[in-house]
């Protein structure tokens, strides 16, 4: 359990976060009456999306953008990207999906509230292009996710998959993408919150669309996938949506 140096005396009532799949550790955590959540990850991933480095960039681009944590601290030490940051306001995503209609409503909210930041300055590359280069960088150092795969992705091992997505690349319209939505927000209101913001940065208006999409199979009823579309009032593009998918296969 990684605390950092100038935090180990300021902060209690430690708990580790669990969820998610990423990388980093996540601690849970008091200080002066306040929950803060710490996260870091090993400097071996610091070339990567996964980068703490990566996000806490992100977020301060998006301060003012989007509503996102405000970030108390940032370094490396012991071979660790760590960050301190506040805790958001409002309700999980994940305790409203028990309300497939609801869950909708607000994934294409907030599809479209990301889709409207400007992206003319943003600095961080997303596509298509950087994403093969990461992954190739993750199968190389055998950091790649190999083991758990959908059970309709169905080709022999990483290189195989790895050599499909580099050769059937979509052409790209590029939006202002969040890069892992789902499970990555809080609904306060009228208002969204933001975080695990890594992967965000310029990318294809279908990435977390897709994303989107796969999250909403879970409830096994086309009518949920139709209404989404619905909702954001476009056709969709299920070649695209498929490609997605299987780039994220082995993050």
């Amino acid at each position: 359990m990684f605390i950092p140096t100038n935090w180990k005396t300021k902060i209690k009532n430690i708990c580790v976060d669990t969820e998610g799949m990423s990388a980093a550790d996540v601690l849970r955590c008091r200080a002066d009456n306040e929950i803060l959540y710490i996260k870091s990850i090993d400097t071996k991933y610091s070339e990567t999306t996964f980068s703490v480095k990566r996000e806490k960039d992100v977020m301060q681009w998006l301060n003012g953008k989007l509503n996102v944590p405000k970030i108390y601290d940032f370094g490396i030490e012991n071979n660790r990207e760590f960050m301190v940051m506040s805790e958001l306001a409002g309700t999980h995503i994940d305790d409203i999906k028990l309300s497939p209609n609801e869950y909708i409503a607000h994934l294409a909210n907030c599809i479209k509230l990301m889709n409207s930041v400007d992206i003319s300055n943003c600095p961080f590359d997303s596509s298509v292009n950087m994403r093969l280069a990461e992954l190739e960088f993750l199968i190389e150092n055998n950091l790649a996710s190999l083991d758990d795969w959908e059970d309709t992705t169905n080709f022999a091992d990483s290189n195989e998959l790895y050599q499909w997505l580099c050769n059937n690349k979509p052409s790209e319209n590029f939006v202002f993408s969040h890069g892992d939505l789902t499970a990555n927000f809080f609904v306060n209101g009228a208002d969204y919150h933001f975080y695990d913001l890594g992967r965000a940065g310029i990318a294809d208006e279908w990435l977390d669309i897709a994303f989107c999409v796969r999250a909403i199979r879970d409830f096994e009823e086309k009518k949920y996938e139709d209404k989404f579309f619905e909702l954001l009032n476009i056709k969709p593009d299920y070649k695209k949506i498929e490609y997605f998918i299987l780039l994220d296969e082995m993050f």
